[in-house]
Formats: C-alpha cells, sequence, structure tokens
C-alpha cells in the first residue's frame, strides 16, 4: 500500500517520508503506534508548495517525545528540500479529539492514507 501512494510524489517526497518512517521507527520503536498520510498529497490534489501531513500516533504523552519527532520532520523536510508537517497525537488524546467532533479529526479520517511501519 505504501509503494502505491508514494508513486504519485515526487522522488525527494517519497525518499523523506521513507526517511522519517525508519528513523522514527529506529529512535522510538516501542512509541510509535501509526503513521498515515493525510490532506493534498494523500487527495492527490497538491501543488509544488503543498507540505506533507503526516498524522503520528504514539502511545505517550510525552512532550520531549513529540519535540524529538518534530525535530526529526524538520531536519529530514531540510535535506531532502520539502516539507514535513508532522501532526502528533498520543493514542489517547486522538480518540478524544476525534470524540469531539471537530472538523480537524473528520477532515483526516475522509482522506487520510495508513503508510506501513
Amino acid at each position: 500500500m505504501m509503494e502505491n501512494v508514494l508513486a504519485l510524489l515526487s522522488e525527494d517526497e517519497q525518499t523523506a517520508i521513507r526517511t522519517y518512517i525508519q528513523e522514527i521507527r529506529k529512535q522510538f520503536p516501542d512509541e510509535i503506534l501509526s503513521v498515515a498520510l493525510f490532506g493534498s498529497k494523500a487527495r492527490g490534489d497538491d501543488d509544488p508548495e503543498s507540505d506533507i501531513d503526516l498524522l503520528v500516533i504514539t502511545n505517550s504523552e510525552s512532550y520531549d517525545l513529540r519535540s524529538a519527532l518534530w525535530q526529526m520532520a524538520s531536519e529530514i523536510s531540510l535535506n531532502f528540500d520539502v516539507l514535513i508537517s508532522a501532526h502528533i497525537f498520543s493514542q489517547e488524546r486522538w480518540e478524544r479529539t476525534c470524540q469531539i467532533g471537530l472538523p480537524f479529526p473528520r477532515a483526516i479520517a475522509a482522506d487520510h492514507i495508513p503508510l506501513a511501519l
């Protein structure tokens, strides 16, 4: 599934996503529960200025973990000249956010594509 989705993206975008997932799995193997692509890249209506929206679900509310994941996204973005926007939620916080009925999780649910870990 991941390869089919990534085939729609540029080579740099593909490599950046793969690298990000590999790095977060390597550094935080027990913390990362899932990663999904969403937004314009997932819908296929992106343009050259579009960012790569990734939903990262963790098993921890730790600010240090979120900070490290954002830092890794920034570094990989710079290395591949793309913009990874990592939206990081603990499983518990994501479930609460979905239950509230806010537009953000509804939009993600409509177009998200799970990426293999």
